[in-house]
């Protein structure tokens, strides 16, 4: 007799079902990861943009809409912030557009990077810290999250 039998066909699909659901939630995890890169990439232009406009204007206030840089809403991210310029305070967030629940900050002084929310930890954010030269959170050192 030639061919798989009806048990043998079910114990491979068995298997195989198996197999992806232990390697689904570890392929989200790598995607997640690797789509905050964007987010990095464009909060340092941001915040560097923030900074030559308040060289160029030291007493004046700008908000994003202000600054001559493009911050249009990326496919995976949503962006906002401010540069405050009469005390060069700027800084910029990105939260991301889809479930999980986090906003990425890139400390515009120290250039630290943090976050806040719940679901910081899914991108390798573990440590808490209420350091103000470290995160730049607006809730607070219980879901503010810095990686070294």
């Amino acid at each position: 007799m030639k061919g798989f039998t009806l048990i043998e066909l079910l114990v491979v699909v068995l298997i195989i079902g198996i197999l992806a659901s232990v390697a689904l939630p570890q392929y989200q995890k790598a995607v997640l990861k690797s789509r905050t890169a964007e987010a990095w990439v464009n909060l340092k232009n941001l915040n560097m943009a923030g900074n030559a406009y308040c060289l160029e204007n030291p007493s004046g206030t700008a908000y994003r809409e202000d600054l001559a840089v493009d911050v249009q809403d990326s496919k995976n991210f949503i962006y906002g912030g401010s540069a405050a310029c009469w005390n060069n305070d700027v800084y910029f967030h990105a939260g991301y557009r889809n479930s999980p629940s986090f906003l990425l900050y890139l400390h515009p002084k120290t250039g630290r990077r943090s976050c806040e929310g719940n679901g910081c930890k899914d991108i390798g954010f573990t440590k808490s810290t209420s350091d103000s030269n470290i995160c730049v959170c607006a809730v607070g050192p219980a879901s503010c999250y810095y990686a070294d």
